[in-house]
């Protein structure tokens, strides 16, 4: 997470209120983890391959959306830093987040 330099503000009230939004984002673990947005459209229902970019693997896969009434899994075994892998049952759009929420240790 981006780092504020909190101390060098002289406006009390304004240091105050980042120090809240600081506090609410390290205490949301969605806040305050790494997560990339994909959308995605796939023709065929198989085994699929979503370049994800992130240069790590991702912890969380968070799917947001499924279109067509489609049945969509996520192979995390198969899943690397540079593919997420999924089954879809039929053609569909699915969106998703991927990346990982912070841990409780890192708080």
């Amino acid at each position: 997470m981006m780092e504020l330099n909190i101390e060098g503000m002289t406006d009390a009230q304004v240091r105050e209120n980042f120090i809240k939004i600081l506090e609410e984002f390290r205490a949301n673990p969605l806040l305050g983890g790494h997560f990339k947005f994909y959308e995605e459209r796939f023709s065929s229902g198989t085994i699929q391959f979503l370049k994800h970019d992130l240069g790590f693997k991702p912890y969380d896969v968070l799917i947001t959306s499924v279109s067509d009434g489609a049945l969509v899994t996520i192979n995390f075994k198969e899943t690397d830093r540079n593919f997420i892998v999924l089954n879809t049952s039929q053609p569909c759009t699915v969106r998703l987040l991927a990346g990982f929420m912070k841990n409780r240790e890192e708080r």
